[in-house]
């Protein structure tokens, strides 16, 4: 069923309620370096404003040598994010823990 449908049911949630999240991940494979076709050069500019679908993205670049953690500002306070992005963190360490590499 998809997020929106399950948040639709809910309806407004309130300050007691534990809230529901979705979390995403997403490869950043936009370009960081100009690329050159012919004589045209394209040079890749910052991120600006980025509609975000979930409560938490985890976006990742490419070569997976840096990473943002993106939320939607008004949804959250500090400490909430702080623990979302723990909890985030302990999944993908457990998962990765619990993968066996294959021979």
């Amino acid at each position: 069923m998809p997020y929106r449908d399950v948040a639709r049911v809910l309806g407004p949630l309130t300050a007691s309620d534990d809230p529901v999240t979705n979390v995403g991940v997403e490869e950043f494979n936009a370009p960081q370096e100009p690329v050159r076709v012919g004589d045209v050069v394209v040079k890749p500019m910052p991120r600006g404003h980025v509609r975000l679908r979930h409560d938490l993205t985890l976006s990742v670049a490419r070569s997976g040598a840096s990473a943002q953690l993106l939320h939607p500002v008004q949804n959250w306070n500090v400490n909430e994010i702080q623990s979302l992005a723990q909890n985030l963190a302990e999944l993908i360490s457990d998962t990765a823990a619990s993968v066996t590499p294959e021979k």
